[in-house]
């Protein structure tokens, strides 16, 4: 399956604070999202 790259979205970037891998799969993209959408700043 396709890898993300946290690289290529800033806010995945911000919301992956806690770890240094560069890339993960899409369910853990969007279960990342999920869980702490609170913290992206959509100003």
């Amino acid at each position: 399956m396709h890898l993300i790259d946290r690289n290529s979205y800033e806010q995945l970037d911000q919301l992956m604070w806690d770890t240094a891998r560069t890339q993960l799969e899409p369910e853990e993209a969007l279960l990342l999202y999920e869980q702490r959408w609170a913290y992206v700043d959509e100003a």
